[in-house]
């Protein structure tokens, strides 16, 4: 499958290793009905590297990179935390 170029390895360096900040994973559960409105809010983050939908307990998962975990606080407390429709959050990160 390598020779067919059908799989393919990629590699990065998380930015806590380089020094550059952390990267945190959000979760978020959100209120019936606005799970695309707080996905599509936290997409225009500048901070938001990925985010995905899903269904279950938990309705959005976003990889946020932030310079340091006051930025990370200040994001989950007084931004996600506060968007219609986002009725909790969950932030995990190597460095917190």
């Amino acid at each position: 499958m390598l020779a067919t170029g059908r799989v393919f390895f990629a590699a990065g360096l998380v930015t806590e290793y380089l020094g550059e900040g952390i990267t945190a994973e959000v979760s978020v559960r959100c209120a019936p009905g606005s799970v695309r409105e707080v996905a599509e809010a936290i997409a225009a983050r500048p901070e938001a590297r990925s985010v995905e939908v899903a269904t279950g307990s938990l309705d959005v998962f976003a990889e946020l990179g932030m310079s340091s975990e006051k930025q990370l606080l200040d994001l989950v407390d007084a931004v996600v935390g506060r968007l219609k429709g986002s009725t909790s959050v969950r932030p995990c990160c190597s460095t917190c």
